[in-house]
């Protein structure tokens, strides 16, 4: 009997006699594969991340989603953020685009003559505002940093 490569399954051979074991010991292998997938899956369903890049610093990006409460919002990432891209496509008010540009303590929406502030942390990003965080809305974001 021969196996695959990457996770051993068994390859039945035409002259193998037919026996349900193998069969099984498939179905457990690929049982156990995908519920290892699906742990490491789990909540990645609004967010990604990935590095990009060499040398001395590399570039990371986080991308995920998150329902407005309409008081303050915080992100946080696995990295230092160092811009971080904010918007909505449910055209509610206050959901303008809005780029945070770490070291700057004002944030500004698109079309909007009003600011907010912003905190930076060490691995996030807050503001105490309904700037793309109005109650029940759904905000998309971006963040790249290293």
């Amino acid at each position: 009997m021969q196996h695959t490569p990457k996770y051993k399954l068994n390859l039945i051979d035409p002259s193998d006699d037919f026996s349900p074991d193998p069969l099984n010991a498939n179905a457990t292998a690929l049982e156990t594969q995908l519920a290892a997938h699906e742990t490491r899956l789990d909540g990645m369903d609004t967010k990604f991340t990935a590095a990009i890049g060499s040398g001395g610093s590399t570039a990371r990006i986080a991308a995920g989603s998150y329902k407005g409460n309409g008081t303050s919002r915080s992100l946080s990432f696995p990295f230092k953020p160092l811009v971080v891209f904010v918007g909505s496509s449910q055209g509610s008010p206050y959901a303008f685009p809005t780029v945070l540009l770490r070291g700057v303590k004002k944030g500004f929406a698109e079309n909007d003559q009003t600011s907010f502030s912003v905190t930076w942390s060490d691995k996030g990003v807050s503001w105490s505002s309904v700037f793309n965080n109005v109650d029940g809305t759904t905000y998309y974001y971006v963040a790249i940093g290293e």
